[in-house]
């Protein structure tokens, strides 16, 4: 489903560079292109280094994953395209023809990996994300105990985000270390997902335990909605 949402980043708030394998922490910003409506819409960001890399547009690999919806605040920004239709903790996005959300904030602080492309010479920071949507009639219950989830294997569309942070591999001298946010805002345009115009982050983050470590259409194990992030395999 390439392409049914897919992404823009506006701006990276994190190191310039840092080295391969090691643990960094961002906060991004983006723009998210919907195609379509999109019903209890989340988005899963791979938090771990545990898993191969490998094709990066496959679904997440790796044991841990950062969890993001749509809120409130989304809503205000865009009430005609972000709204909570059910009245669950999950918002949907009212698309028909096709709509972007000019401004997404993912959860603060994302403790995400520093691996690149395989495929790319110049090596920088492509973040794993899944989206997942459910189907219209089919998404009443979204809360804590039922986290957000693809209503099938049609409804979760996967890709890389290129962050533009430069990776260094081991004994390669570095200007800014690689677990430090810095003031670097690093405006980089990927094509990945992009909803409405909301400046707050989207208040969902959490995450998402999956049952395996290799790639699956559909997250199995689901976290609970926090304003923290939370270690679960994804």
């Amino acid at each position: 489903n390439a392409n049914e949402v897919s992404t823009t980043v506006l701006g990276i708030d994190g190191p310039l560079s840092c080295k391969k394998g090691d643990i960094i922490v961002v906060n991004i910003t983006t723009s998210i292109y919907f195609r379509a409506s999109r019903y209890d819409f989340a988005i899963y960001t791979l938090t771990d280094n545990s898993g191969e890399l490998g094709e990066l547009d496959d679904p997440i690999f790796g044991n841990e994953c950062a969890v993001d919806v749509l809120t409130q605040e989304d809503a205000d920004f865009a009430p005609d395209n972000i709204q909570n239709q059910d009245r669950d903790a999950c918002y949907d996005v009212v698309a028909k023809s096709g709509w972007t959300l000019e401004q997404f904030k993912f959860q603060d602080n994302l403790h995400v990996p520093c691996e690149g492309d395989p495929g790319n010479t110049t090596q920088t920071v492509h973040l794993q994300n899944c989206f997942s949507w459910r189907t219209n009639g089919q998404n009443e219950l979204c809360d804590s105990e039922h986290p957000p989830y693809p209503g099938a294997s049609s409804k979760c569309d996967c890709a890389s985000m290129d962050l533009g942070i430069l990776i260094f591999e081991e004994g390669v001298p570095s200007n800014k270390p690689s677990n430090a946010p810095s003031e670097s805002s690093f405006p980089s345009s990927v094509p990945t997902l992009a909803p409405s115009a909301s400046s707050k982050p989207s208040g969902f983050p959490s995450l998402l335990p999956t049952s395996s470590s290799s790639p699956s259409n559909q997250p199995s194990l689901f976290p609970t909605i926090s304003k923290m992030p939370s270690s679960v395999p994804s």
